[in-house]
């Protein structure tokens, strides 16, 4: 529940963010998530999961990935190459004037394993898979240093996040040069 600290929750006021690896009938959106993912992934591989978040603690917009050595054995294949993990975040950073790369973290604690980024990571295969944390403290670095982030700012970071995307994963698609970094 909020009173606790968590306000990732359903109607029901659990925390859906805990409940990916084993979801049962009172979690509807992630039993349907996961469908979704195992459906689209015998269509065609899937190459990113991000799981969108507000943070309450700590400042910026940053990422929660899954080290690639950590990699475990459960998991299917052979796994990622070293510091794969970091990659798409690096990439979103260079698009975003206010994701911050350094804020972002990418150690897999056991407290942890039944996230949606856990989850996409192991039973998905998923190396690209992150939760996104926006601040409700606003950042401490860049064009909105001592701001909140406001519905613009937001919008701006989906926007870039559009474009690391893109340039990722389409070939014919390069950073434009005039790019404005989103503020």
């Amino acid at each position: 529940s909020c009173s606790s600290g968590s306000l990732h929750v359903a109607v029901n006021g659990q925390d859906l963010n805990r409940r990916w690896a084993h979801p049962t009938d009172s979690h509807p959106t992630i039993i349907a998530t996961k469908k979704l993912l195992a459906m689209t992934g015998k269509e065609r591989p899937l190459v990113l999961f991000v799981d969108l978040h507000g943070h309450s603690a700590r400042k910026n917009v940053f990422m929660y990935g899954c080290d690639a050595l950590s990699w475990k054995s459960d998991s299917s294949g052979p796994g990622p190459g070293p510091l794969h993990e970091r990659c798409f975040p690096w990439l979103l950073a260079s698009v975003s004037g206010i994701f911050d790369f350094r804020s972002s973290s990418f150690k897999v604690k056991k407290s942890k394993e039944g996230t949606g980024r856990v989850v996409g990571w192991k039973q998905f295969n998923l190396a690209n898979s992150f939760t996104l944390e926006a601040s409700f403290a606003g950042a401490n670095f860049g064009p909105l240093r001592g701001l909140h982030f406001d519905t613009c700012a937001l919008q701006g970071m989906g926007e870039s996040l559009g474009v690391a995307m893109a340039v990722a994963w389409c070939s014919d698609v390069s950073v434009p040069s005039s790019l404005p970094r989103s503020v």
